[in-house]
């Protein structure tokens, strides 16, 4: 099974394979961390970024889309993840990426998953809204989907101002927490100002 192409071992992989996770974890583990290692500072943050992504990738293997171009979805995926880290470390990149964005390759590929990751967050965002009582729901939606002010809201709605403002506030962090369990790097919500 070593000889096989990426492609196989991931179709494979999202079948359910841990052998073919293995092989794809050794093959792919040299070649991403070289690749990090050009980008950011702390080698063991890397290599902890590693692990945790393809830890990820089992743990969602039945979400995954089996056309996506491997080599560019694995480095997107590691910047990710490796974005994700960087607060907890307050690591820095390296002196000469210093305020240079990281793109991955630009591809037809890396926007195809960069797409798709984004179609997957909206559908994680769309299920987790729904999770909510009506009332936040309403509220939210017209805090985020309509733009509305606090003051707005509580006209629409009849509820008073602190009302909406508990409202907001506890559907941000309900939502955020899902996010975080679910394993997005994303701010859920992002507060606006009053």
């Amino acid at each position: 099974m070593s000889t096989c192409s990426d492609q196989i071992l991931w179709n494979a992989l999202l079948d359910g394979d841990a052998d073919a996770w293995g092989i794809l974890y050794s093959r792919h583990y040299r070649p991403l961390r070289s690749w990090a290692l050009r980008r950011f500072t702390d080698a063991d943050m890397i290599e902890d970024a590693i692990q945790d992504l393809f830890l990820w990738i089992w743990q969602h293997r039945q979400n995954l889309n089996r056309n996506a171009p491997l080599t560019p979805y694995l480095k997107f995926s590691l910047r990710n993840q490796i974005l994700k880290l960087l607060p907890a470390h307050h690591i820095s990149l390296n002196q000469e990426m210093e305020g240079i964005d990281l793109p991955v390759e630009d591809c037809p590929e890396s926007r195809m998953i960069e797409k798709e990751v984004d179609f997957s967050w909206q559908s994680f965002a769309t299920q987790s809204l729904n999770t909510l009582p009506r009332r936040k729901r309403q509220v939210m939606e017209l805090r985020y989907r309509d733009g509305r002010s606090i003051e707005e809201i509580s006209e629409h709605t009849g509820l008073q101002y602190q009302s909406v403002v508990n409202a907001v506030q506890l559907s941000v962090t309900h939502l955020r927490n899902q996010a975080i369990l679910a394993g997005y790097n994303y701010q859920v919500f992002r507060r606006k100002s009053r």
